[in-house]
């Protein structure tokens, strides 16, 4: 008998991701996509609930994440640049 974990969790669609990351659709898919330049790969992946109903995320790695931009905005610059 195959048993899958359970999820306890809140599935969000693109909409809402756009909504809370502020990024554009095209922004999203640049950072999902790992050829591409804008590639980020601590961006949170979707996740497909079958055929034609599109992608969702998990609403807290999309949090996960914002938090991580937050404290990354927030470290302190150094003097001087990488030139000291």
């Amino acid at each position: 008998m195959n048993h899958s974990p359970a999820f306890e969790g809140t599935l969000i669609n693109r909409k809402t991701v756009q909504e809370l990351t502020h990024k554009c659709p095209a922004s999203i898919h640049n950072a999902l996509n790992a050829k591409g330049p804008y590639f980020d790969p601590d961006f949170p992946r979707p996740i497909k609930l079958g055929m034609g109903r599109g992608n969702y995320w998990i609403e807290e790695e999309v949090r996960v994440w914002l938090a991580k931009q937050v404290a990354l905005s927030r470290q302190p610059v150094r003097k001087g640049g990488a030139h000291n």
